[in-house]
């Protein structure tokens, strides 16, 4: 049942990364990275590197994710046309 689990998780992925770089919305594409970032730990699970899972979780999915979007409301970063 999971041998086609590994390649819709990195498609996800990819998909996310792309049209987060393709978005003009800073706040959005943050979240849509976060989205990245969580998922792609749970390949990580999936491949059993827990404790890599865990450091990807925690920190790229919560302190990286909220470091960036605080950068964006500190700068008032909005370039949206």
């Amino acid at each position: 049942m999971y041998e086609y689990l590994d390649i819709v998780l990195l498609a996800s992925v990819l998909g996310l990364i792309i049209v987060a770089m393709e978005s003009r919305n800073l706040r959005n594409s943050t979240l849509l990275l976060c989205g990245a970032f969580i998922i792609l730990g749970a390949f990580y699970g999936l491949l059993g590197a827990t404790y890599v899972m865990l450091l990807q979780l925690l920190i790229y999915g919560g302190a990286t994710t909220a470091l960036l979007i605080a950068l964006i409301y500190i700068t008032r970063g909005e370039f949206e046309e």
